[in-house]
């Protein structure tokens, strides 16, 4: 789930607190919009990247994605934002927790997201 990293006791990944690392725009429909950079590397983003329209890929996230990005803020842990999405949204997002810990696996998988609790381990 996590990348590998012997040192590391188990942690439950209910209370864990998800942080965004990324830039995002919310449109009028309350639908996310994640700014991912097309570039990671120093020198590209140094040479190239000034030179370029548009420095970052555009990823437009459904209503429940939305949703569980906004609940985001640094201080809920992943129980908290699904106890509040299941009362936002209702049963349309069961099973609520198995989703939205996979999508914020995905997310921390693709640095667009952190956890509070492995920052602080580092």
């Amino acid at each position: 789930m996590f990348r590998k990293n012997k040192n590391k006791k188990q942690i439950n990944y209910l209370d864990l607190t998800p942080v965004r690392l990324l830039n995002y725009q919310v449109d009028v429909d309350n639908k996310v919009s994640v700014f991912v950079p097309k570039f990671r590397n120093k020198i590209l983003v140094k040479y190239l990247v000034p030179r370029m329209k548009f420095p970052d890929i555009k990823i437009k996230l459904d209503k429940l994605g939305s949703a569980a990005w906004l609940k985001c803020d640094g201080e809920k842990n992943v129980r908290q934002i699904c106890d509040e999405l299941l009362m936002d949204i209702g049963d349309e997002i069961n099973p609520v927790e198995e989703r939205v810990t996979k999508f914020f696996t995905q997310l921390y998988n693709y640095q667009s997201l952190s956890f509070k609790e492995l920052e602080e381990r580092k």
